[in-house]
């Protein structure tokens, strides 16, 4: 059984990935708030929703993919963190923290992904999905 490892060990055997998501995450949200600042201009400028993920290209749905992927990946780190405490053969006290550890920042990224995705491209896409539904339900009843 082992009592102690090297600090560098538990680094990079169990904190390397979460530390490399958290700097992706880190470099993604600020390109991701000065992008908000500007399409909440674009917003105010009186566009309309379609107009808006049009806007730049379709930046906004590129936004939109790389926060779900970065979600999936959190997920993946914490359901892996879960199980690795629980069916681990051989118990350590710093290995066991670094897993918690994880697994809480993995639940910061996700909670400032959501918190950045949310305005204004979220509410975009919840209003344009909104509006095709109202589309096709007059679609749909007027036949």
């Amino acid at each position: 059984m082992r009592t102690k490892e090297p600090i560098k060990e538990i680094i990079r055997e169990h904190c390397g990935k979460n530390i490399i998501l958290s700097i992706f995450t880190a470099i993604y949200l600020i390109k991701l708030n000065g992008f908000n600042k500007v399409l909440l201009a674009q917003q105010e400028l009186g566009k309309s929703n379609f107009e808006l993920i049009a806007f730049d290209g379709g930046a906004a749905v590129v936004y939109l993919v790389i926060a779900v992927l970065i979600v999936l990946v959190a997920a993946i780190f914490v359901v892996r963190d879960f199980l690795y405490l629980f069916e681990q053969i051989e118990p350590s006290f710093q290995g066991n923290v670094a897993r918690i550890v994880g697994i809480c920042l993995s639940f910061a990224i996700v909670g400032f992904v959501i918190h950045f995705i949310y305005i204004p491209i979220l509410k975009i896409f919840l209003g344009c999905a909104a509006g095709m539904c109202v589309l096709l339900n007059a679609f749909t009843v007027s036949k």
